[in-house]
Parts: C-alpha cells; structure tokens; sequence
C-alpha cells in the first residue's frame, strides 16, 4: 500500500467522481495529494477524510494553474505527479451545440492539461519516476450521437498525451486513461433501466465504479509503469472491444 509513498500530487478535478476515487487511492499509497478543484464543499471534506490539500483553482484559467504549481512545489519542494482530470460534459451535435458551449468543454476538458504541462514540466523533469496522467475518454477513440465537443476535447487530450510524451521523454512519462461508462457517483442509484441499458454495452455487463478508474491511475503513476509512457490504458469493460 506504498505505491506512492512520499509522492507529490496535484489531481485536478479532484473533489467528486473519479477525480476522487483517484485522490483516496494516491492517499492510500501514501503520495501528498493537492485536490484542485472549483467545489470547494466537496473538495474540503475530501481533503480532510482522505489526509489530502484542497485548493480552490479554475483550471481554465492559465494563470491560475501557474499560481497552484507554484504553491505546491513551494509547501513541498518537490512534484512528482500531476493527474489532469477535470473535465465538464455538453451534449449535443455540432449543428445544435453554442459557440459559448463549444468554448467552455475546450476550456476545461482540453486546455488545462496545456496549462499544467506547461507550468509543471520543469518541476516534474527534476524528479525521478515523474509522470502525468490524463484522464481522456473511450469518446475521443470511437463515435457516439451528439457528443461533439465533448469528444472532440477527449481525442485532442489523446493527441495531446502522445505528443508530451515525446517532448517530455525521457524524464516523464505521460499516459492517459481512457473510460468507458462509469457510475461516477455510486452513492446516488442510477435509474436501472439506463443502468441496464449501458450494462449491455459493455463485455462485462456492468457498468464501472471510479476507484476501477483510480487503480490504474495508480498503477500508471507508479514505479510498476516506468517502462509506459505514450500510452492509452482504456477502462472500459470491453465496450469498445465490442465494437458496437
């Protein structure tokens, strides 16, 4: 249970859904997690039952970003893994989605993991076994109706992840998770006809719970993964396997 022992972490969108099951499973391994995050109520009584940091950040926001990095390294002289998962969802076509809803799942999907490579490469490149890990989506590989930005976003975070990996190497490693259906908030029942629904899609006629999400973000963070980087670890349950 030491996997990520003495470990500095920033997981962004890390109060709710498998931004915390991610934060609960570093703590649990022993890294120093920095939830950052706009729910602050969430994000608070995360950090105190889990032994991690809440910072209230808007990840959208480029200078912000800069200031968290910069907090971080100066409270524990060190960073060692940055988590990029904050992430809102738009449905909709391209033909029926606003520009202004457009904009805004690019400004939280896509661009912070830009703004945190940016601001936290330097630190990451000091530390040995560093790494960043996005959280990217089954959508940005395969098609669904109407998801246009958000799928749009999740296949530019994988772009994004092969390329830092090659300008990143050979300090970082940088992987991506991709999910397939997750129950993000198992504590609120689904309506079980969609559950039933989404179940079917998948191999193993289920549909996944974060901290199935947040054990491979462990694993890819770890010293386990240090020959991976450039990679895409789908979570799925087989549903892209599927190929339906």
């Amino acid at each position: 249970m030491n996997r990520l022992k003495d470990k500095v972490a920033i997981v962004t969108g890390g109060a709710h859904g498998i931004g915390a099951a991610i934060t609960r499973r570093f703590c649990e391994e022993g890294a120093r997690v920095v939830i950052a995050d706009v729910n602050r109520t969430d994000g608070e009584t995360l950090a105190r039952s889990a032994g991690a940091l809440f910072v209230t950040v808007d990840v959208s926001d480029h200078a912000a970003v800069g200031v968290l990095v910069d907090q971080v390294v100066r409270r524990h002289g060190r960073l060692d893994t940055v988590v990029s998962n904050a992430a809102i969802f738009q449905a909709g076509r391209a033909e029926d989605i606003s520009p202004a809803a457009w904009r805004a799942v690019m400004d939280v999907n896509l661009a912070p993991t830009y703004h945190l490579a940016h601001f936290a490469a330097p630190h990451l490149r000091r530390q040995p076994g560093a790494s960043l890990l996005i959280t990217a989506s089954i959508q940005g590989m395969v098609g669904f109706k109407a998801y246009a930005a958000y799928a749009a976003a999740k296949g530019g975070l994988l772009a994004l992840m092969r390329q830092l990996a090659v300008d990143l190497a050979p300090q970082v490693r940088v992987n991506a998770i991709s999910p397939g259906t997750i129950n993000s908030h198992p504590e609120h029942p689904l309506d079980p006809d969609v559950e039933r629904t989404w179940a079917a899609r998948h191999l193993l006629a289920r549909i996944g719970l974060p901290v199935e999400v947040a054990n491979a973000a462990v694993f890819l963070a770890s010293d386990e993964a240090s020959f991976i980087t450039g990679h895409n670890l789908v979570v799925d349950g087989g549903l892209t396997a599927r190929g339906e």
